[in-house]
């Protein structure tokens, strides 16, 4: 679980910011204090579609049952469709379609389909918030960087925004690096 909390905590740390003292109570917070934690969570959010969208998707598969129209309606979907993987039948084999502003039209007459897309998942609207994307490799350094750079950008600080941006990026590129098990052979000793 990504906890909104410690992400924001961390890009305080990072940036140097001292207004918002300890998160555990932010009831106590002045109005500037207030404005820069609510531009964080919104810095928090823009950082995290970026992730799910462009770098990170979450796919999922759900099966549907089709009317005689054969159309895979998007909004009948239990999740708001970013992209159509694919459309399936029930032995795993890709089915011809058309895609539509609002749904997807099978060429062929089948009742039961399973679609494969990703979506993106409900925002943070709070402090106290957590976030299930800690298995697609989303880490809270990686966020907490994301934030910084998004914070930066958002504030006009244009050089820390860049350095920001590139451990960002590197982190993200770290992330997804497939990981491989390294062996060092046993050596004899001269």
């Amino acid at each position: 679980m990504l906890n909104v909390k410690n992400v924001i905590e961390s890009a305080t740390k990072m940036l140097g910011i001292d207004e918002l003292g300890d998160l555990s109570s932010t009831s106590s917070l002045d109005d500037r204090a207030q404005k820069i934690l609510n531009d964080l969570i919104y810095c928090f959010n823009e950082v995290y579609q970026e992730l799910l969208t462009d770098y990170f998707p979450i796919v999922i598969e759900e099966e549907m049952t089709l009317d005689k129209t054969r159309r895979v309606v998007f909004e009948n979907l239990s999740n708001h469709i970013l992209r159509l993987y694919a459309i399936l039948d029930e032995n795993y084999q890709n089915l011809s379609y058309v895609v539509l502003s609002s749904f997807a039209r099978l060429n062929c007459p089948i009742k039961k389909v399973i679609v494969r897309y990703s979506y993106l998942p409900a925002l943070a609207s709070s402090l106290n918030d957590e976030l299930d994307c800690a298995n697609i490799g989303i880490t809270e350094r990686i966020m907490a960087l994301g934030v910084s750079a998004e914070y930066c950008l958002y504030r006009g600080k244009m050089n820390e925004a860049s350095i920001f941006e590139q451990k960002y990026k590197n982190s993200i590129e770290s992330a997804k690096l497939p990981t491989k098990r390294m062996y060092v052979k046993s050596r004899k000793w001269v």
